[in-house]
């Protein structure tokens, strides 16, 4: 969607501060367990819901892959969508893999991958890249050495996708010497087949940022317990460019049942300006909050999901207020508030970030993949409240402002 138009807006709380919020501490819910990080910087800089504060790891021109395990410490949270902000996973051509299981995920490569494909990319990102390599010489379905055009495009441990005319294989890379790659065949639920040359090759499952920025994709739900945030080279070797990151958020996202009230305020909140008038009868002026107007991100002008610097930057924070008439109860509440459950709002957005206690991500078009109609913000007010109209039907409203 266009021109800001609200439709029905869509939520993206995180569950690890989820689980903070509740009380399960973060040392408890992240494990770092490949790679490593630059001098005072740490995992938890990540999974802080603060996307200026980055994350700097040691990876310059290196092949060591970047995993990081999630222990959710239950199994009553659904999963289906990934958001990385403020990264530079394009410039340190990097790509990402997201992956659960009924146990801790230690290894890279480990786990069940989520299935992305183009459809569910939301923004920013390339998913199941091709590798721009291919097969170089006919494998049966038992052969463990695969002849390729470059082996040195892949590194172990990472999911390849080979296709060609008898089907589709997933096989793991287990060891790389130029021309043949050592894998393991059959892997994710696939079934070892035969292949030609010029059978292609992708990165299995992955997602491969356009530009440096914000990155969201969607999968298939999971209430699986331990998931895993995996970084891959693109190529073989990261760029020299050490990776950073400001924020990720996992967890599952929330639609509104329908289309709020025709009348939507949209604000751009400059906070109150400040006019002084001198003895001469000049003005002059001092605003409490515009934006950032440096000249390059890079120099600090990142705003999430807003991609244009200095002056193409709208002044003012913004701000949505949405009513919405007419919602049956079962979108709005549990059946239960004893034992809260289900897909419904309160379960869903109140529980998960406190009403103002945490940030989240949320666009005004469940369908839109323009980052404009996107937003890092928070609820604004004390308290989650609905009002019953009719029997099993209720009115609500909530604004957000937009974080920074």
């Amino acid at each position: 969607m266009t021109y800001s138009r609200p439709l029905k807006p869509k939520f993206f709380p995180d569950n690890i501060n989820a689980m903070k919020l509740h009380g399960q501490a973060k040392s408890t819910t992240l494990t770092h367990r490949v790679g490593s990080y630059n001098t005072g910087y740490d995992v938890y800089d990540l999974f802080d819901l603060q996307p200026f504060n980055v994350t700097s790891l040691d990876t310059g021109s290196s092949a060591t892959h970047i995993l990081i395990g999630i222990d959710l410490g239950t199994s009553a949270f659904d999963t289906d969508y990934f958001l990385l902000m403020n990264h530079n996973l394009f410039t340190a051509e990097a790509t990402i893999r997201v992956a659960h299981d009924t146990s801790a995920i230690t290894a890279v490569g480990g786990g069940t991958t989520v299935a992305v494909s183009s459809s569910t990319v939301v923004l920013n990102g390339e998913a199941e890249p091709d590798t721009g390599e291919t097969i170089n010489a006919t494998i049966n379905d038992s052969q463990t050495n695969i002849t390729v055009t470059d082996a040195t495009k892949f590194t172990v441990g990472e999911l390849i996708r080979v296709s060609g005319g008898s089907g589709n294989e997933t096989m793991k890379v287990t060891a790389v010497s130029h021309p043949t790659l050592t894998c393991t065949r059959a892997q994710q639920g696939s079934s070892a087949t035969e292949f030609e040359p010029g059978d292609s090759i992708r990165r299995y499952r992955c997602v491969s940022p356009l530009a440096d920025g914000d990155t969201l994709f969607s999968f298939t739900s999971s209430s699986d317990r331990y998931w895993a945030i995996e970084i891959i080279p693109n190529d073989g070797l990261f760029s020299a460019t050490d990776i950073t990151m400001g924020a990720a958020l996992i967890g599952e996202a929330y639609t509104m049942p329908l289309a709020p009230d025709i009348m939507v305020p949209h604000t751009f909140n400059m906070s109150g300006v400040s006019v002084a008038t001198g003895t001469s009868g000049k003005r002059f002026s001092s605003p409490a909050w515009v934006k950032a107007n440096a000249s390059t991100a890079a120099a600090g002008n990142y705003i999430p999901f807003r991609s244009g610097i200095g002056a193409q930057q709208i002044p003012g924070r913004e701000g949505y207020s949405f009513s919405f008439q007419y919602i049956a109860d079962t979108n709005l509440l549990p059946e239960n508030l004893g034992a809260p459950s289900g897909n419904n709002f309160a379960v869903n957005v109140f529980a998960k970030t406190g009403w103002q206690a945490m940030p989240f991500a949320m666009t005004i078009d469940s369908a839109s993949t323009s980052a404009g109609d996107f937003m890092f913000c928070r609820l604004v007010g004390d308290s989650y409240s609905i009002t019953q109209q009719a029997y099993q039907v209720y009115s609500m409203g909530f604004s957000v402002d937009q974080e920074f």
